[in-house]
């Protein structure tokens, strides 16, 4: 699938655990670490990983299982088949549907990246964190 997806956390470019929701709580976060609030820092936002389509996951079902039982409960010579049958591939297809349905991935990749100017962003948004009103004034000349 190539559908543009709207980011569904946002955090800086290697983040250990993503938990903001907003693009500029992330910003926040990154700058509460920063050691100067001058330059430019990157933000990225992410997406949830896809599963893949239901036929590669009850293919893949399919393979395992029968790889599974079939050491200890197939022909050891062969001669009957160990393959899937129809009805096997219908039950495999339908449980992949509703695994893809019910599944809740949570692994993410980064879907974009945003260069912000600090400087600008605090001007902007002057976050809390930053409350002494003369510091403000001092260092960002506003």
């Amino acid at each position: 699938m190539n559908e543009v997806r709207q980011p569904m956390f946002w955090g800086a470019q290697d983040e250990e655990r993503l938990t903001h929701k907003e693009m500029d709580d992330a910003i926040e976060s990154i700058l509460d670490d920063a050691e100067t609030l001058d330059g430019v820092i990157t933000v990225c936002g992410y997406v949830t990983l896809e599963l893949p389509p239901a036929e590669e996951i009850a293919t893949n079902l399919l393979d395992d299982i029968l790889e599974s039982y079939g050491g200890d409960y197939g022909d050891p010579e062969g001669s009957i088949a160990d393959d899937e049958t129809p009805l096997m591939r219908k039950a495999a297809e339908v449980f992949a549907a509703v695994f893809r349905q019910e599944y809740s991935v949570w692994a993410c990749r980064v879907a974009e990246t945003h260069t912000i100017d600090v400087r600008e962003w605090v001007k902007e948004h002057r976050p809390d964190w930053l409350a002494e009103e003369d510091e403000f004034e001092d260092r960002y000349d506003t």
